[in-house]
């Protein structure tokens, strides 16, 4: 029986076992429509383009169906300035390289190619703390002591409870810590800039008797050069608590600037 591809898509009904018998035109039916498949798939004309689109192989008088020019001046360093038009203006290599200009940054929503595509731009920290007691009903800063993350240097040991910021933008913050087991009282993380008396983000939860208390705070804010950033721990059980340095479960606050 002749095949549906590429006129048509074969369907095929669902066969169930210790029900449907399986018959040789079943498999015949399926060996058929891969046949017609890969038949599509080898020409250089027809419902399927060749792969000679994809390689280096392109010839120029296949070119018109790439709009005039060869895949590799789109998708090359050798993109010409004759054939930028295709790509609004600019040459493929502004968009796929750091090598983006201001004039085009309309071409990426405002941004030069490096702002996308040069990640060591990405200012990133984490830091983390040691084992740290925090007295009761007071706000207590976690002093750090590793950098695992700095692409920028914006901890450093002489202001252990600060991440300093370095350039402008937008920042994901993440904050966490585990609280040693207290079933009195309530526990709470907060993310602090510049030492405000109102935190940027708060995480609170009752004590338990029986287990640690794990928490995490996260906050997307823009912060200004030079704002520093700080993770606050307070609790209420009347006495004094313990925050260990267990690994993951370690104090710590994580910083990227998303744009």
């Amino acid at each position: 029986m002749a095949a549906s591809f590429p006129q048509n898509v074969k369907s095929f009904t669902v066969k169930r076992d210790n029900v449907d018998d399986i018959l040789a035109q079943h498999i015949n039916d399926v060996q058929d429509e891969i046949v017609a498949i890969e038949t599509e798939l080898k020409k250089t004309t027809g419902s399927v383009l060749d792969s000679v689109y994809l390689g280096k192989t392109a010839q120029a008088a296949d070119s018109a169906k790439l709009g005039g020019s060869l895949p590799c001046a789109f998708l090359g360093a050798t993109a010409t300035a004759a054939n930028s038009a295709k790509l609004g203006g600019i040459v493929a290599s502004e968009y796929l390289t750091t090598s983006g200009k201001a004039a085009d940054a309309d071409k990426l929503d405002g941004f030069d190619g490096a702002d996308y595509i040069k990640f060591t731009n990405m200012d990133y920290c984490k830091v983390r703390g040691a084992s740290q007691d925090i007295v009761t009903s007071t706000g207590v800063m976690i002093v750090f002591n590793t950098a695992l993350n700095d692409t920028n240097t914006m901890w450093s040991s002489t202001n252990p409870t600060k991440v300093t910021i370095k350039a402008d933008g937008y920042y994901l913050i993440v904050g966490g810590v585990r609280f040693n087991t207290n079933g009195n009282g309530v526990r709470s993380i907060s993310i602090v800039v510049n030492g405000e008396g109102t935190a940027r983000a708060t995480q609170q939860v009752a004590a338990s008797a029986t287990d640690p208390v794990v928490l995490t705070v996260t906050s997307l804010v823009f912060l200004s050069s030079g704002s520093y950033l700080q993770l606050q721990c307070y609790q209420t059980s009347g006495s004094t608590i313990n925050v260990p340095s267990m690994g993951e479960y370690s104090p710590s606050l994580a910083i990227v600037r998303v744009r």
